[in-house]
């Protein structure tokens, strides 16, 4: 998993996930220390980028055919799902969901990366040797 950056899986914590991902987590520590006001712009940016991150991940993984595609993409939309919940409180001014999320994403990308993302990396891996 070298060539990729990413270690073998259950090797990530969350200060390795911090460096891999700095732009990621520098906004959800903005958005932790921002003003509701803030807070609901920057959180469905957030949101919005964070969807096609995903959904450029999943254009990847099904051009290569990789088995896990689908447990990989009902990944994504559960927390998609919580966070468009969530999201639907904050535009109508109700920032607390949001907040409580933020503290829970972390150990979700902690987990997210080192299991699903390593198996998708590690077939790349495979189909460019």
């Amino acid at each position: 998993m070298q060539a990729y950056g990413i270690p073998s899986a259950g090797a990530l914590d969350e200060a390795k996930i911090k460096q891999l991902y700095p732009q990621l987590f520098s906004e959800l520590d903005a958005m932790t220390v921002a003003s509701d006001a803030q807070f609901s712009l920057r959180y469905p940016k957030f949101v919005d980028e964070l969807e096609r991150d995903f959904a450029n991940e999943e254009q990847w993984m099904a051009d290569m055919d990789v088995r896990v595609v689908q447990e990989h993409r009902a990944e994504h939309a559960q927390l998609l799902r919580l966070l468009h919940h969530a999201q639907s409180r904050v535009m109508a001014g109700d920032c607390n969901l949001g907040r409580k999320i933020l503290p829970l994403l972390p150990p979700w990308f902690a987990s997210h990366i080192s299991e699903m993302d390593t198996i998708w990396a590690q077939a790349a891996c495979r189909k460019q040797a």
